[in-house]
Parts: structure tokens; sequence; C-alpha cells
């Protein structure tokens, strides 16, 4: 089904698996002057899911005629027919203007829906990994070393055993996220993604270290891993089942 205009106020409202073409009035063949088209799509009311999109043709009047995307213009110079976009909303709106001077093909853009699962893991409040000195522990992003999943929210506790005098020390080994949307914080502070990360020893203030993993919807990674361990004896892997 192919788009041109909605009514103002309505949407086409799509479920999982479903797509959309919307494209310029008179597509392929050249639009009308002065012209003002909106069109709207959304997920269908209840349905937890994703909304893309990807412009597959793109040729207007840069100068004068207009393409905007939930309220942002299009970039005549930088438009992408090849990359699919998430929308960071359940709705996707379009603005499509013209002059009354040159006109051009104009556009065509796919809108789909995906289904999203989100993976939540917290770790239970009082729950960790107890180590004693000499006791080792690796984290890691699921998956790693492949790429972790979308919509992730993992918690988890590692901390020096009850009544155990020790240190509690750890080293990011691998770190590899979307610095711009997802999440790596440990004892609450975020880890600087970039030539932020710092791959040294680094001392726990406190007898117990919080990691918590936060991923979006769109790229991921190969993730990271950190070695944790309670300063004393030689150290032996513990393997937590």
């Amino acid at each position: 089904m192919t788009l041109v205009s909605t009514p103002p106020g309505t949407c086409v409202m799509l479920v999982p698996g479903e797509e959309r073409i919307l494209t310029s009035p008179n597509y392929p063949h050249e639009y009308y002057n002065d012209d003002h088209t909106t069109t709207c799509v959304a997920i269908a009311d209840g349905v937890e899911a994703s909304l893309h999109y990807q412009i597959t043709f793109f040729m207007l009047e840069c100068c004068c005629d207009i393409l905007s995307i939930n309220g942002v213009e299009v970039d005549c110079d930088e438009v992408s027919v090849t990359e699919e976009i998430d929308v960071q909303s359940n709705t996707l709106n379009t603005t499509f203007t013209s002059d009354s001077s040159v006109a051009m093909s104009g556009y065509s853009m796919r809108v789909w829906v995906t289904e999203t699962t989100p993976v939540i893991t917290p770790a239970a409040e009082d729950t960790c990994i107890y180590l004693s000195p000499g006791g080792m522990q690796r984290l890691t992003s699921p998956n790693y070393p492949n790429n972790y999943e979308d919509h992730l929210d993992i918690s988890t506790c590692v901390a020096v055993e009850n009544g155990v005098e020790g240190t509690l020390h750890y080293r990011i080994e691998r770190f590899d996220l979307e610095c711009c949307c997802d999440r790596l914080r440990i004892n609450d502070v975020e880890v600087e993604c970039g030539q932020g990360v710092t791959y040294e020893d680094t001392e726990v203030p406190t007898n117990r270290l919080d990691a918590t993993f936060l991923s979006d919807m769109s790229i991921s990674y190969s993730g990271y891993s950190i070695r944790v361990w309670v300063e004393g004896s030689e150290m032996e892997e513990v393997t937590v089942l």
C-alpha cells in the first residue's frame, strides 16, 4: 500500500510485519507546485513494537521544497537512500511543501514496524556474587563476545564475602558499545566511551561493585568484559552457575 496523504488528525496504524510506502504526490512523476501534504504512520495501540523508516528515493528542489520527518527537515545534501533509521517514538509524521517554481520527482520512503521483546534481567536487590580473597569473576555483556541484544537492562553485583577482610578491584578488559545510546555504569558512574575508557586496575572504595548495562533499540556491538577480584592470595576463577 502506498500513501500520499492522510486526513488531518488521523494515522495509519501498523502492527509488526506491516509496511507502508510514503511518496510525494504524483510520484515517480513531478510533484505539484504549491503543495502541502502531511502523512502519519504509527504503531497500533497496545502493541509492543519499534517503528523504522528508510528513504529510498529523494529528489527535491533543495532551495525551496521541503520534506520534514517528525519536525526535522531532511537535509538535501546529506540524505541517505540506504540507511534504515529507528524512530524514537511510536509515530512518524511527514510534511511535504513545495513552492510555485521548479518541480522534481520527489521522494519515496519505506515505513515498517518490527516486534520488540525487552530483555530485562535485573539482579535481586539483596543478591550478589560474593568473593573471598583470591576469587575472581568476569562480568560481560549478554552474548559476549558476539553482539549484545537490543532493549537490555542488566544489573550485576559483586561483593567481598561477608566477614572477610579484602579489597575489591576491577579492570575493564574490553569495551565496545554504541557510544551515543548504550550505557555501562559502575557504582552509578557512567563509563565514558571512546578515549575515556580506562583499561587499568581500579580499586573499589567499598566492598561492593554494582554494574548496570542499558542498550537501546538500534545498533549493537560486542559489548564489554570486566574482571573483578578480591585482593589476597593467588587468584583462582570462580564459576557461578
